[in-house]
């Protein structure tokens, strides 16, 4: 089932260059007053709404990820911003991977900083190849590029190997 929201064409004209695009493009949605969303749950668009109107937002731990996602899709720099700087705070071991892939793919800023957390932590990352497996080339070049020369030679192995 689709959401369907009703919208004021000028704060989504203004706020995002998805939307301006969308909007001036002749495309049926500039003709109407409401946006049909088939990728957004209720909450993340209502976040990203509320945003959008008010400038502010209430992400929580559970809806930060979500919510940044839209954001890139969306080209919503400033609430893209303000998810990084959450996200930023909470990297670890477990999400590094996946946030890697996601601002990988609409070219992040958090893309370098994902980079070099997982370079700082390959000595745990290391234990988990199959993670590494998820990874395109190009970031596994990325990665494999910074890890220090002086790295033990088993473990730049493992990575090679994961490469292959």
């Amino acid at each position: 089932m689709s959401l369907v929201l009703i919208y004021s064409q000028r704060i989504l004209y203004s706020r995002s260059d998805y939307f301006k695009t969308v909007l001036t493009s002749g495309m049926a949605e500039s003709q109407k007053n409401f946006m049909t969303f088939g990728d957004l749950s209720y909450e993340v668009a209502e976040l990203i709404m509320h945003y959008l109107y008010y400038n502010d937002t209430n992400l929580t731990p559970q809806t930060v990820l979500d919510v940044w996602n839209a954001s890139l899709c969306y080209n919503i720099k400033t609430l893209q911003n303000e998810c990084e700087s959450i996200l930023k705070l909470a990297i670890d071991e477990d999400n590094c991977i996946s946030l890697l892939l996601i601002a990988h793919q609409y070219n992040s800023r958090l893309t370098y900083l994902l980079i070099n957390y997982i370079v700082d932590n390959y000595n745990y990352l290391n234990t988990k190849p199959e993670l590494f497996n998820e990874l395109s080339e190009v970031l596994k070049m990325k990665i494999l590029e910074k890890l220090p020369a002086s790295m033990d030679q088993n473990i730049r192995d493992k990575y090679i190997n994961v490469q292959k």
